[in-house]
Order: structure tokens, then C-alpha cells, then sequence
């Protein structure tokens, strides 16, 4: 029987480039961890500027209700929403990425902070904890 390779490893075979930078294979993997108690609406940095060649591999998050119509979006300092969409937390959630099988090899945040924002919340208390992964080749 023969062993079939998965796309990543094919493309490493073929010398893809792309693929054997560190920061898309066997590069080092760093976690951000997350504790957050809002009591605004608005932007609240996450992370400090990261490194050129960073990319965002996984986001897990678990929120008490925000109240109202509150919603979440995750992203960076150029783009809000880049990672995470607006996602509901009007009540109690979990938000990831990714949600979905993908192909992609992480999002670049390479040179930027990331965000997480918060919208039309009622603020009491909540709190907002977790853990972003990110990638370098550092």
C-alpha cells in the first residue's frame, strides 16, 4: 500500500520555497495568552508589534456575555476584522480561527500589532480569555 503525502509535504518535495520558510514549516510557534476585562466599547491591543515574518496560526477565545448587541472582531493595526470577523457575544461564546478547513498557512501580521475590538457591549465585569498562536522564523 502506498502512503500518500499531505499538500504541504508535497510541496516541500518539490522545493517549494514558499512553503520551507520557517515561518510556514517548522518555524517557531509563540503564544500571545489573553485576559481582558472591557469596560468600553473600542479597540484594545493584544499583542505588542510583532515580528516581519509572523503569521496568525490559531485564535481560541472564551467570553462571559457582553450584553446588549455585542460583538468581537479580532484583527491587527491595519485591519480590524482580518482574523475574525464581527462575531456575535451577546451571550457567552467561543470564538476561533480557523473555523474551517483552510489551505492557507496562517494569516500575515508581520510589522503589526493585533486587536481585538469590541462593539455595542454593556459592561459589568466580563472577561475576555484566551490565547492566540503565532508563527515566526525567529
Amino acid at each position: 500500500m502506498a502512503i500518500t503525502k499531505s499538500t504541504i509535504v508535497t510541496a516541500i518535495d518539490a522545493a517549494n520555497p514558499a512553503v520551507t520558510n520557517p515561518a510556514n514549516y517548522l518555524g517557531t510557534v509563540r503564544q500571545i495568552p489573553v485576559v481582558i476585562a472591557p469596560d468600553q466599547d473600542g479597540a484594545i491591543y493584544i499583542s505588542k508589534v510583532l515580528p516581519a515574518t509572523a503569521k496568525v496560526i490559531a485564535v481560541n477565545l472564551w467570553m462571559s456575555a457582553l450584553a446588549g448587541s455585542a460583538t468581537v472582531t479580532v484583527g491587527d493595526t491595519t485591519t480590524a476584522n482580518s482574523i475574525v470577523a464581527s462575531t456575535s457575544v451577546s451571550s457567552a461564546a467561543n470564538i476561533v480561527y480557523p473555523t474551517t478547513a483552510s489551505t492557507s498557512m496562517g494569516i500575515d501580521v508581520g510589522g503589526k500589532a493585533l486587536t481585538l475590538t469590541t462593539a455595542g457591549g454593556t459592561y459589568s465585569g466580563e472577561t475576555i480569555v484566551g490565547y492566540v498562536l503565532i508563527t515566526t522564523d525567529e
